[in-house]
């Protein structure tokens, strides 16, 4: 028995340092930097009921999805009609791409509030991982170091299973005490 205990508790120590190890990678500057951005993040939809960001990876490995209109922010508080572009208000899936561009290097905080799952990736690393239906939740500041200036990719997986929808990022860049919208010109896809 206590050999059990023992296994089970190395095992859950080792699946949280994997955890805060990914929480904490650094993001990375595209490399090359991208050239001809179009403006806005581009957006895939998927009809379907969701429970999970991992649902929502597994079908738009199977299925394309249906291209919408380009997100020019990361600011939309949805209470009734389309969920973000799409033209559903429930049962809406999204993958959400393209670039984020930072002028200075320095520390940055984000902020975000869903409703319901996302998961959120930046320069290759995960910024933010709420994989599950919800009501609104804002998450604690999250400080980013960005070692340089340039374009880094931005990957969202979004889901909408009903009722309201959420996906609200801010960000606070070096030097500044609040949040903010995150500005369209700085959001770009190819």
């Amino acid at each position: 028995m206590r050999r059990l205990i023992l296994c089970l508790s190395l095992f859950f120590l080792a699946f949280c340092a994997t955890e805060t190890e990914e929480l904490s990678s650094t993001p990375s500057p595209a490399d090359p930097q991208p050239a001809a951005l179009k403006d806005g993040l581009s957006v895939r939809y998927i009809g379907a009921k969701l429970n999970s960001i991992p649902e929502l990876r597994e079908w738009l490995t199977h299925k394309d999805g249906q291209e919408g209109v380009p997100l020019e922010t990361l600011t939309h508080y949805m209470e009734k009609g389309p969920v973000l572009t799409s033209e559903k208000e429930d049962l809406v899936g999204a993958y959400i791409s393209g670039y984020l561009q930072f002028e200075t290097p320095g520390e940055y905080r984000f902020q975000v509030t869903n409703n319901d799952g996302v998961s959120i990736h930046l320069g290759g690393a995960l910024l933010y991982d709420d994989p599950k239906v919800g009501a609104d939740r804002t998450s604690e500041p999250i400080p980013v170091e960005i070692s340089a200036p340039g374009w880094y990719a931005l990957e969202i997986w979004y889901f909408e299973k009903k009722g309201t929808a959420t996906l609200d990022v801010l960000w606070s860049r070096p030097g500044s005490s609040g949040f903010e919208t995150i500005a369209a010109e700085v959001l770009k896809h190819e």
